[in-house]
């Protein structure tokens, strides 16, 4: 490879590779936290504690996680001129990995399998979208969403182990959720097309916000396949002292997403977003005359 050949963002990376790379931090930030696989205490599952529906709402789950074989494979092609970052991709590949493992061993433990025509489908995703910037802060929200439901599936069970791993799964997503932030603000700040970024940023948050059943992310998916199980729901809602605490579960989710996705993109674009009915307003100004009229 020539020096002509080099890609543009690998140039504008510092002469030290451990100096000023985002990879190399958060590296070190995940193995001060990262929990491992042999310190759960699977053989104190209480069973007492486990419904069948509440199975099923751990598979669906664990079949939402397994996109992030397909996603990795598309991050490092989409990205692949981008040597931080398709070097986090294997933090987060191996990170997201343990997260099926995790739920997949704790129902194992109750006896349950799963085949391998349901772990080939459960790599399915959506395609990504065209703008790099737009599918970052996509990310983004997407994992403040995925810590938002651990948090919830965390308060929800009684169950000890399903409690610890939901715990740490919610752990890691937030994590990944500032790393995905880290990659979005650097990209935006060398940006050459601000404004544009800048729109895409506000309608992706627009469509998690404002048109959730329209985001074909698998975080998102899972909870409409599960939002529709109204029996799984119900025996949920009879597994809890009080018989609403599964609404309010529910909402304090979408309020915890809420929050944090607009303050994240909010602080990640420049623009004061103080609610999701903002939004629509700043990407009127932002959008070209020429486009309104079209």
């Amino acid at each position: 490879m020539s020096v002509d050949q080099i890609p543009q963002t690998a140039a504008e990376e510092p002469s030290d590779i451990l100096e000023g790379l985002l990879h190399y931090k958060l590296f070190n930030e995940a193995e001060k936290v990262r929990w491992r696989m042999e310190d759960i205490p699977w053989s104190s599952i209480d069973r007492s504690k486990v419904t069948p529906n509440s199975l099923a709402l751990v598979r669906q789950i664990a079949l939402a996680e397994l996109t992030t074989y397909a996603a990795t494979r598309r991050f490092l092609q989409e990205f692949s001129d981008d040597i931080d970052f398709t070097q986090w991709m294997s933090v987060w590949f191996y990170e997201e990995t343990k997260h099926p493992y995790a739920l997949i061993r704790w129902m194992h433990e109750l006896g349950e399998t799963f085949s391998a025509k349901e772990m080939v489908r459960g790599r399915i995703t959506a395609p990504f979208m065209k703008s790099r910037f737009g599918m970052l802060v996509t990310n983004v929200i997407s994992e403040v969403n995925a810590s938002a439901g651990y948090t919830v599936l965390y308060r929800m069970t009684d169950e000890p182990v399903l409690k610890l791993v939901a715990k740490n799964l919610a752990g890691d997503e937030a994590r990944h959720a500032t790393g995905f932030f880290a990659y979005a603000r650097r990209a935006f700040e060398r940006s050459k097309r601000v404004e544009e970024d800048r729109l895409d940023g506000l309608k992706v948050l627009h469509m998690w916000l404002g048109h959730n059943a329209q985001v074909q992310h698998p975080v998102n998916t899972v909870g409409l396949r599960t939002s529709n199980e109204q029996d799984m729901l119900e025996e949920w809602s009879k597994a809890t002292a009080d018989q609403t605490i599964l609404e309010q579960q529910s909402v304090l989710q979408q309020q915890i997403t809420r929050e944090r996705a607009l303050g994240m993109v909010s602080n990640l674009i420049g623009i004061e977003l103080k609610g999701p009915e903002d939004i629509m307003e700043k990407i009127r100004e932002l959008t070209p005359k020429s486009r309104k009229t079209n």
